[in-house]
């Protein structure tokens, strides 16, 4: 009997140890996940009516800009031919310079080894979604053969 007892005593002075190591304080890590964002997108793929003979400015498109990288992003852009080519004939074309936002007279490179830096936003405290007009400045060609003259412009987004 006196063994059970002392067991018994062992056993509770255990568990009234064990309750002055209970926590008063609890911790809990609770997050959420942001889906990258990073988007160009135009609202136009083809404008036909540029001045080539008089030359000329003509908004060709609004590109908008979709960005949550607080490091923020760079908008780059290059061109296929760097001119605006006779399709009869590529050896007659007429030159032009793009404004992309605050970004005026910028001459594309030709090809994407050749792209130029046409925006940099700079840090972000927010996500972005920003629109910005491109203006094609056409020279004059007052001698220009008849024909339909061409260039593709292509721009890129990326994350700084």
């Amino acid at each position: 009997m006196k063994q059970t007892l002392k067991k018994t005593m062992t056993v509770l002075t255990l568990i009234g140890s064990m309750s002055t190591f209970a926590a008063t304080t609890g911790d809990i890590t609770i997050s959420g996940t942001v889906a990258p964002e990073l988007e160009l997108s135009l609202s136009a793929t083809t404008y036909t009516t540029l001045p080539i003979v008089a030359g000329g400015s003509a908004t060709v498109a609004t590109a908008n800009e979709v960005c949550n990288n607080l490091d923020g992003y760079k908008i780059y852009g290059h061109a296929l031919n760097g001119a605006l080519e006779n399709q009869s004939n590529t050896a007659v074309s007429t030159t032009y310079d793009i404004d992309y936002g605050s970004s005026t007279g910028v001459t594309l490179g030709v090809g994407s080894v050749n792209r130029v830096e046409l925006k940099d936003s700079g840090t972000l405290l927010a996500s972005a979604d920003v629109d910005e007009d491109i203006v094609v400045n056409v020279d004059a060609f007052a001698t220009a053969p008849a024909g339909t003259y061409q260039d593709t412009i292509t721009l890129v987004i990326e994350a700084n």
